[in-house]
Order: C-alpha cells, then structure tokens, then sequence
C-alpha cells in the first residue's frame, strides 16, 4: 500500500509541477507586457519587470494551482488507465477509495496553500503592486467614468491617456460635507517622488464653492495628494485586502469607511456596497482555494474512464468544468451590485456541483 502511495504521489507530484510550471510562465506574459508597457515612464527595466512579476506571482498561483492539479490528475490517471494498471490494481484487492486517496490528499494540501496565498500573501502583492504601478504611472490608481476617493478629494475622469485625464470633476470634502466642486477640460497626473505626494494639475477649471453664489473660472489649478491617503487603509481595493480586513469590512463597514455617514441615506447605500464587494471577495477567495478539491474529484473518475483513443476528449471535457467554474466567479463579479441575487452565495454552486459529481463517478466506477 505504501509503495502504491509513494509512486502514485511521485508521479502526480512531478505533472504537476510541470504543469504548474508552463501555465504560470504563460500567465505571468501578461504581467511582463505590463511592465514593457510602463518602461516608456522611466525607470530601471530590470528591476522593474522582476518586481512587477515577483508581485503578480502569488495572484497568478491561486489559478494555476487548481488547473495544474486538474490537468496532472487527469495525466497521472489516464496513463494509469491506458496501460492497464488500474485495472490490475483492481483485480488485486484494492479498491478506487484507496487508489484515488494520495491524489485525493494531495489535493487537500494543495487546497491548504491556495487558502494560505488568498489569505495574506496575493493581497499584500498586490497591494505591492499597485503601489509600484502608481510610482511609474499614477494614472493606474484612477478608475475612467467613476469617482475615486483619495482621503478629502473625490475624483472623475472620463478619459485618459498616459498621464494626461479629460473632462475632470473634482469634489473637495470637509468631515464628510462637499466643501467645493471643480469642473476642469483636461489636466495632467504628476509623481512627485521627493515631497511623496501626487500631483494633479487642472486647466481650464470651473470652481463652484458652496457658500458662493456664483462659480468662477480659472486657467490653472493644483491639487496635492499625500501617498498615505493613496495607500491607507480607506483607499485599499478588495483585492488587496486580508481576510482579517475584509471580515472587519462586512461585520462594521461603517468603522472602517469612517468618512461615511451612516445616517445618509446615500452614504448608506455606498456602505452596503462595500459590504457586498467584501463579501463576494471573501467568497470568491475561499471557493478559488476549494476548486482544487472539486477538480482533482472531478478528474480522477475521467482520468480513469480514458482510453487511448478517448484520451483527448478528457482534456476538452478538463477544460469545459475550468471554464464552468470560472463563469460563475465572473458572473458574481457582474453581479456586485444586485445583492438581491445573492452573488456571493452563487460562487459556491460549481464548487458544491463538482465535488458531488465526482463523489457520483467515483462510486459508479466502484
């Protein structure tokens, strides 16, 4: 039994790591085009690229991992059943459970490490990436068509090139009330490194501040925002919060979005949303970090069932549950504003599917 569990494990471990190898280095093409992208802004392109993909990596591995574990299953096990040797295995007392157990176990590890990188580490690189984008080009912080809340500035653009924004709208607040409101045809994003600040220069501005009757209208404006209120904890995407933040942001949204009154009525719908985006995020961690379980089930009866000539329909059939399985995580993203929905809850439908699909072929094989 134990050299049965040693070779399989050996076996599995090796396709996997090949595996997990080549779709990872695929993967990370996208980050290194990103950072060719942003040497046109200076700086050094070694250091640069290997930062960029340093910090991309452990985002990266929370999907290869679980695909890698499907397509080394489905490796392991098809060469398995092609040469016979599941059947001999079989005909020697041992039953699928204990053929299927190493692999089954590996899967759980496997689950353990994603669950350890969406924990902590892919929140933090990612939180390092980002601020290594906005360093080489600030305007990588700033969404198109929405306001972005940057401590007592709010800001929108409708669009943008490079550093360069149009069609501006900028709202300056004082504890949480709208002190003024800035209308400005285009203007510049700048990086002053030094004073550590970011720097957005306005042209053309129509200036309406509450309190006067009348906007008035100036050629140029300067505003300055500190790195800590571009980096603190208020302004942190979903994604690059830990589980500990993002369980602070569902139980008491309200203490972490401080600047937010709950008694506003629109305030209060922003709160709400930010509990959603949390909830989802924390969801869609937990079940990316389970999908490895649910593949791993999942391929190790289609491993098993493959013949030579079939052998190809598995990685298609492979392809079709990854495919299945990610669909839904994009759609409860879709669905971040529609919580009469339930999109967090719609995440764990492939993952409760797939893991009671293989438990069905498992046993049929029995």
């Amino acid at each position: 039994m134990r050299i049965l569990h040693r070779y399989l494990i050996r076996d599995f471990t090796l396709s996997f790591l090949a595996t997990c190898s080549v779709l990872t280095f695929v993967m990370c093409l996208g980050a290194l085009f990103k950072s060719i992208d942003l040497l046109a802004q200076g700086g050094d392109a070694a250091r640069l690229i290997g930062l960029m993909i340093l910090y991309s990596l452990p985002y990266i591995a929370t999907f290869s991992i679980p695909l890698s574990g499907l397509m080394a299953c489905l490796l392991v096990f098809g060469r398995l059943s092609i040469d016979g040797e599941v059947t001999a295995l079989r005909s020697s007392g041992f039953s699928i459970w204990q053929i299927a157990a190493p692999v089954i176990f590996m899967s759980i590890v496997l689950s353990a490490v994603c669950l350890y990188l969406n924990y902590q580490v892919s929140p933090d690189s990612y939180t390092k990436r980002r601020e290594l984008l906005a360093k080489q080009s600030p305007t990588t912080l700033l969404q198109t068509g929405e306001f972005n809340e940057f401590g007592t500035y709010q800001i929108r653009f409708q669009e943008k090139q490079g550093d360069n924004v149009y069609d501006v709208t900028l709202h300056e607040m004082k504890d949480k009330v709208l002190q003024s409101e800035v209308d400005a045809l285009d203007g510049v994003i700048v990086m002053d490194t030094s004073n550590k600040v970011l720097v957005l220069e306005l042209n053309q501005c129509i200036v309406d501040e509450r309190g006067e009757e009348n906007p008035y209208q100036t050629e140029r404006l300067e505003f300055s925002i500190g790195l800590e209120e571009l980096f603190g904890t208020k302004s942190k995407k979903m994604k690059g919060r830990t589980f500990s933040e993002l369980k602070e942001c569902i139980v008491s949204p309200n203490t972490v979005y401080s600047e937010l009154n709950v008694r506003n009525p629109d305030h209060k719908i922003k709160l709400a949303q930010y509990k959603q985006e949390a909830m989802i995020e924390m969801n869609k961690r937990i079940v990316l970090s389970l999908s490895c379980f649910a593949f791993i089930l999942l391929a190790i009866p289609m491993g098993m069932k493959s013949k030579r000539k079939e052998s190809p329909v598995g990685f298609f059939m492979a392809l079709f549950v990854a495919v299945g399985f990610y669909a839904f995580v994009i759609l409860a993203d879709a669905l971040q504003k529609r919580p009469d929905l339930y999109p967090d809850t719609l995440l764990w439908i492939p993952l409760v599917v797939g893991q009671a699909i293989g438990f069905i072929l498992l046993k049929r094989i029995q």
